[in-house]
């Protein structure tokens, strides 16, 4: 019996291995009940049957540990899940079983030119954890230049803006107590950056 096993086959199975042990001790006890009688009527037992009481007995031992196979199996925790049904799931998982197992990654490479979505964990989110993440972009500002001058914004919309001032004020200099004409006020201007991903 597999860890797999529908409930359903357990249970069948099961009841099989009690209607046989039922069956094997319904014999048994049928044929010790005549080998008794035939030892009070001549005082020795019958060697036949001995030997079908013997075959009887082992019947009924075959049956004990069938269940009690059967019970050990079904307290005994599954090792795996249960084969995928989605067939690119299970492409994959054979794949990438025979790259660990033999090495070959011909399957994985064919596989490779499905897209990834990193806005999914199971279609390609749970490949990059916050500490791996950590790390590329660290190397990356070690080795990028525009990495070491750039920063990262999180945003909560489809949109980042930012203002920027075009001209900056008017500035003059001045004793203490002379006068200080108007001066032009800062002129700003925004700026939007839309968040796209960038690929090769």
């Amino acid at each position: 019996m597999t860890a797999f096993q529908a409930p359903e086959t357990k249970s069948a199975e099961v009841a099989a291995a009690y209607d046989e042990l039922a069956r094997a001790f319904s014999a048994f006890k049928d044929t010790n009940e005549t080998r008794l009688a035939e030892i009070e009527t001549r005082l020795s037992p019958d060697p036949l049957a001995e030997e079908k009481l013997a075959r009887i007995g082992d019947a009924l031992d075959q049956a004990q540990r069938r269940i009690d196979r059967i019970a050990l199996d079904a307290r005994r925790p599954a090792l795996a899940a249960a084969e995928p049904r989605d067939p690119a799931v299970a492409e994959h998982k054979a794949a990438f079983q025979t790259y660990v197992r033999t090495g070959e990654a011909a399957g994985l490479k064919r596989l490779e030119a499905k897209a990834l979505s990193a806005g999914s964990g199971p279609d390609g989110g749970y490949l990059v954890p916050d500490t791996v993440e950590r790390e590329v972009l660290r190397r990356l500002a070690a080795i990028s230049p525009i990495r070491a001058v750039a920063s990262v914004r999180t945003i909560s919309g489809g949109l980042y803006k930012r203002a920027f001032s075009t001209a900056g004020p008017t500035t003059g200099w001045v004793g203490e107590t002379g006068a200080r004409p108007q001066t032009a006020a800062s002129t700003l201007a925004e700026l939007s950056y839309p968040p796209m991903e960038l690929y090769a």
